[in-house]
């Protein structure tokens, strides 16, 4: 027969720590426990009527930004100007000239290693486009597609459902920039490509 097992006669400080942890426990997840509020109307970002593309410290002041389509194909950049208050600064960095119509993308990053985010604005199926702003030290952006050899039109794979371009950056080449890569559909052929377009910055 098995021997019968029986819990140890339990001091008082000991029941005193069985009792001590959870009450701690519990206190604790109460004191990191966190909640949201609804701040979309003081923010200074629009309400309705379009979508955020992306968010981008332009000018690495540590604070987000935000690359907003305000739904008629204009891209507009709201700069984060105190923590969860937006202005809109698109006129104001050159970046007013950007009408890519509908289906368009809008990717961020730093296609020339000098530190500041630059923007990428492509446009999917057969009016598909590339248009590349460089990011001039956070003050202001230039069009550099020509430059850069990324402009022409280029029927751009899109997502089935949205038409969304699909692009990818990535160092393809491992030489430390980035690089673009993105499928393309030939309508006369009816064959799809992929285009690689190396970064020789």
């Amino acid at each position: 027969m098995c021997p019968i097992l029986t819990e140890p006669n339990l001091t008082t400080s000991t029941m005193y720590k069985k009792l001590l942890f959870p009450v701690l426990l519990f206190a604790s997840l109460i004191s990191y426990s966190q909640t949201y509020t609804e701040e979309i109307g003081s923010s200074g970002l629009p309400v309705a009527g379009g979508q955020i593309h992306d968010v981008i410290d332009y000018n690495n002041d540590g604070w987000e930004d935000v690359l907003y389509n305000n739904g008629n194909g204009s891209l507009k950049l709201y700069k984060n100007t105190a923590p969860g208050t937006f202005t809109d600064v698109t006129n104001d960095v050159g970046l007013g000239v950007i009408n890519m119509g509908n289906n368009y993308g809008v990717i961020s990053f730093d296609y020339n290693n000098d530190g500041f985010q630059d923007i990428l604005v492509t446009r999917a199926n057969n009016s598909g486009a590339i248009r590349l702003f460089k990011n001039n030290c956070g003050i202001s952006f230039v069009d550099v597609s020509v430059a850069a050899g990324v402009s022409g039109n280029l029927n751009i794979l899109g997502n089935p459902k949205t038409n969304d371009p699909i692009i990818l950056v990535s160092d393809y080449d491992k030489d430390n920039d980035n690089d673009l890569i993105f499928t393309t559909f030939n309508s006369t052929t009816s064959l799809y490509s992929i285009s690689v377009y190396i970064n020789s910055n």
